[in-house]
């Protein structure tokens, strides 16, 4: 297979998200969602987007969705920077960048609405609380007993882009004592699926306390629903806002056969560009194709191909090899040679 008939298959609709979705069968991807990232393909200048096939205009009711993102109120917006870092069984590395931004959360689930942001519709279909009264049960639920008083909840979170589609990997949930408190009480995490579903709530009983977790669900198919979480959020000097996150992820409680680190570091930014996420998800998807050479991700030649035609087109600070032994550090099986 050489590198035409690879692009033939970024050519080719039915054959692309049968792929995908042989990678990600538990991330919530459907025609529909699929549909949707490519229906935009086009809005996007990441180099990578060029091998998806061309697309029309925007349908109507997504330049009526792109009227209401333009317009919408203005809000804290967020530049992320995330940097993933393997060390078992081989060193890769790199770095991607997505957006977020600040909403303040509804007193009740029943209150909640979707809002409009510079990024896009932030629902609450896209996250498992999106109201202050929801953040308490599950502070109780979670410590046994009643949080600090507070009434004020601020998420910040990927949008989804004219209702369509949404990257959003790592969400934030700070809890404020009112309305003018400036410095939180406590965080919860929310991590996301490649296709923007929300996994699984994290929680910290006070901002400063580290978070120790399973995973809870997979993002890649070399990720495991049992591997642990030792994750922290950093506020800048001031208490104010998020100045990092910082997730070792090992496949035991005690960190032993620790095997990566992503670190997500926030800065604010001014309304501009936005990421295309139906970009970041291809990108991501590209990715796994390349580091699955290296941990004997079995897609047959296919996949040997899409692994090695990905590999040359997405930026690393260190590359995956293009051979290797997985070690017991792809999927659950903890097993080795």
């Amino acid at each position: 297979m050489n590198e035409s008939d690879v692009l033939n298959v970024f050519h080719d609709k039915e054959k692309l998200f049968n792929l995908v979705l042989s990678l990600f069968p538990d991330a919530g991807l459907n025609e529909q969602v699929f549909d949707s990232i490519l229906e935009n393909a086009n809005a996007s200048e990441v180099p990578e987007m060029r091998y998806l096939w061309p697309q029309g205009d925007l349908s109507e009711t997504s330049k009526a969705n792109l009227a209401l993102q333009a317009n919408s109120k203005p809000r804290t917006l967020y530049a992320l920077t995330t940097t993933h870092n393997r060390t078992q069984p081989f060193h890769s590395n790199f770095v991607e960048e997505c957006q977020a931004v600040r909403i303040s959360l509804a007193a009740t689930r029943a209150e909640a609405h979707g809002i409009w942001t510079h990024l896009g519709l932030v629902k609450a279909e896209d996250h498992k609380i999106f109201s202050v009264e929801e953040v308490k049960a599950h502070y109780q639920s979670a410590f046994s007993k009643p949080p600090p008083a507070f009434n004020r909840v601020d998420l910040i979170t990927g949008g989804r882009y004219l209702d369509l589609v949404r990257f959003s990997p790592i969400s934030i949930l700070l809890a404020y004592e009112n309305e003018q408190s400036e410095t939180p009480l406590f965080y919860f995490l929310e991590s996301g699926s490649v296709t923007g579903r929300p996994e699984v709530l994290y929680y910290s009983p006070q901002m400063g306390a580290r978070i120790l977790a399973e995973a809870g669900f997979a993002f890649t198919p070399f990720a495991c629903s049992q591997n642990w979480y030792d994750g922290l959020l950093t506020m800048t000097s001031d208490g104010k806002e998020p100045e990092s996150i910082v997730i070792p992820i090992s496949q035991e409680k005690n960190g032993d056969r620790h095997y990566l680190t992503v670190t997500v570091n926030y800065s604010i930014i001014q309304p501009g560009q936005v990421i295309f996420p139906g970009a970041q998800m291809i990108i991501a998807v590209m990715r796994v194709f390349a580091l699955g050479l290296g941990l004997q991700l079995d897609r047959g030649l296919i996949g040997r191909a899409m692994g090695e035609f990905c590999l040359k087109r997405t930026t690393w600070a260190v590359k995956p090899p293009i051979d290797g032994e997985a070690d017991g550090y792809c999927g659950c099986s903890k097993e080795q040679p």
